[in-house]
């Protein structure tokens, strides 16, 4: 059996960090945090009619924990939500024929890239639709084209620890995606 040999894969994954200038009733704001799969740098309306932001997030997803509502002071988001060209948010990450996909792909669709409009169990994309021109997007089904800590690429799917991957994994690494 060959034995896979893991590397860190040089991927942008953020540590989330302490808002010096953004303070809720409820703490300082936690950026950069996720909700609904779109990462915000700053406060945003996304999902209410009031400012607010995280104040405590997942340390591996940055997925939000708890949020406090931002005064005046702090700034509304720039960032916005990936939108398919009807207007539908797009949902990160998704699962398209056994690969996870984090921004539009055009996988099986030619020119026209893509992303869920709605997920199952396992993030398996239920809907989906046309991406705007604006949202991220990888071309074809290579959607985790990243390198290893050495600048080989990744190859996918690997196994690691008799577990077999499509995607970098943050199994047995902190803050540090992981690869063959």
């Amino acid at each position: 059996m060959k034995t896979w040999i893991a590397s860190l894969c040089i991927l942008s994954l953020s540590r989330a960090v302490l808002s010096q200038t953004c303070v809720t009733p409820d703490g300082p704001c936690v950026f950069p945090f996720v909700f609904l799969g779109t990462t915000y740098t700053e406060c945003t309306m996304d999902g209410s009619t009031q400012l607010w932001c995280a104040t405590s997030v997942d340390s591996t997803t940055l997925n939000y924990e708890t949020y406090g509502y931002c005064p005046s002071s702090c700034s509304n988001s720039t960032v916005l939500a990936c939108q398919t060209v009807d207007g539908i948010n797009c949902v990160f990450p998704f699962v398209f024929q056994g690969m996870t996909y984090n921004n539009c792909t055009n996988a099986d669709y030619g020119s026209t890239f893509w992303c869920a409009t709605s997920v199952g169990a396992g993030n398996l994309i239920n809907s989906f639709g046309t991406c705007s021109s604006n949202c991220p997007s990888t071309s074809g089904n290579s959607p985790n084209v990243c390198n290893t800590s050495s600048g080989t690429q990744c190859v996918f799917p690997f196994t690691y620890k008799s577990i077999t991957f499509t995607s970098c994994t943050m199994m047995d690494s902190s803050f540090s995606m992981v690869c063959n």
